[in-house]
């Protein structure tokens, strides 16, 4: 037949002598059912739920049949069951229907579970004052990550891929990245970033006399890291005369001299200073005296300059 309906039957037969009879019975052809179903589209670790939609065609559904991997098994035999698949993929999956009549019919589907990205990142390990570099290192095995949210730690936020975040604050700070794929499933990977603080640079130095050495004493202090440079520039032009940690200078001139201090950790954290150390003049000494006998009193005058 070529549909369903009620067909009413007729058989006639006919004996050697030409008697007859017939027979009228109405013949039911059931109703095929259509097999179908939807799925939800989830990542890896949530189970998949299927929702059945499959229409009876004036036959009713009671038997449901679901092959969730294609391989001929039974897994589940409720109408709207749900499945959690060991990994990501693509897995065919069949259902049949079968009707009180006993009608049949099977639909075929792909179904994807997508995979979870792999959250991760590197940054540079920077002195205070210095702007941290972040590098995005997430994967996903298939399709692309498309959003990036990273939080520094110290209530900063950016969106970009690579961004870069200045710190006003040394110390340890997690930072978390989370990304999205374009299939909307997420990760975050989270760990600490540094920030060393800075030494502070500072010295003293003796009273500076022309044509003496003037003792200039290193009072530094160091940030996170023990300082292990020292550069001194007497005169402040940029160049550097010593690199000791407290040396001493004989300066040519006398007046105002302008003295940097450059100090530096192993991190290459830094600072640098600058005192105003005054050059005095040397005083001049001259006196006279008078020219006496032996047993008369010789008369001193200073005659000294102080310049």
């Amino acid at each position: 037949y070529t549909s369903d309906g009620t067909y009413p039957v007729t058989l006639t037969v006919t004996d050697n002598n030409n008697c007859t009879h017939d027979t009228t019975i109405d013949v039911i052809v059931s109703p095929q059912p259509t097999a179908t179903y939807t799925y939800t589209n989830v990542c890896f670790g949530t189970t998949t739920s299927f929702t059945d939609l499959s229409n009876g065609n004036g036959g009713t559904i009671n038997q449901w049949a679901w092959d969730f991997t294609n391989n001929g098994s039974v897994d589940n035999a409720t109408q709207n069951p749900t499945n959690g698949y060991a990994s990501a993929g693509s897995y065919t999956v069949e259902l049949h229907v079968t009707t009180t009549d006993g009608c049949k019919d099977s639909i075929t589907r792909v179904v994807v579970v997508n995979p979870i990205p792999v959250a991760d990142f590197t940054s540079t390990t920077e002195c205070l004052g210095n702007t941290t570099t972040f590098t995005d290192a997430s994967t996903v095995t298939t399709g692309v990550i498309t959003n990036w949210a990273w939080n520094f730690g110290d209530t900063g936020t950016d969106a970009t891929q690579n961004p870069t975040h200045t710190y006003t604050t040394s110390g340890n700070f997690n930072t978390v990245l989370t990304v999205t794929s374009d299939s909307g499933c997420i990760n975050n990977y989270n760990t600490n970033v540094t920030v060393y603080s800075n030494p502070i640079a500072s010295f003293t130095a003796d009273e500076a006399c022309l044509t003496l050495e003037t003792t200039f004493t290193d009072s530094s202090t160091p940030g996170d890291n023990p300082i292990s440079i020292w550069n001194w520039d007497f005169d402040n032009n940029g160049s550097v005369d010593v690199s000791e940690q407290s040396p001493t200078f004989i300066f040519p001139t006398s007046g105002i001299h302008n003295v940097n201090l450059y100090v530096e950790d192993g991190q290459g954290c830094n600072h640098d200073t600058v005192l105003t150390i005054t050059v005095s003049e040397n005083p001049i000494a001259n006196f006279t005296h008078s020219n006496e006998c032996y047993g008369t009193a010789t008369i001193f005058a200073d005659l000294s300059n102080n310049n």
